[in-house]
């Protein structure tokens, strides 16, 4: 959400000038700067990122991020969503 929240800025857009960009509704914009991750999934996120230009880099469990399962323990998809939580993806570009 910091990422596009300074995407915006830097780019000295308005929320529905983002809005239209990003190709969601202009309330969604106010959402983000709002920076309540309750109000959106992972995958809304990257999306948007992408849309911004950006390339977006997860670490986590390959089979699991590749929709196989894993029986190693440890490596559950909600092990890395909670690991994104403390920001371990990085967002380039």
């Amino acid at each position: 959400m910091a990422e596009l929240v300074s995407w915006i800025e830097l780019n000295q857009l308005t929320h529905a000038q983002a809005a239209e960009r990003l190709g969601v509704k202009t309330q969604r914009i106010g959402e983000i700067f709002k920076r309540n991750p309750r109000n959106f999934t992972i995958d809304f996120l990257v999306d948007m990122l992408l849309r911004a230009g950006k390339q977006v880099h997860i670490w986590g469990c390959p089979e699991e991020i590749a929709g196989e399962i894993s029986a190693s323990p440890g490596c559950k998809l909600s092990d890395l969503m909670a690991e994104m939580s403390h920001g371990v993806p990085r967002v380039e570009g």
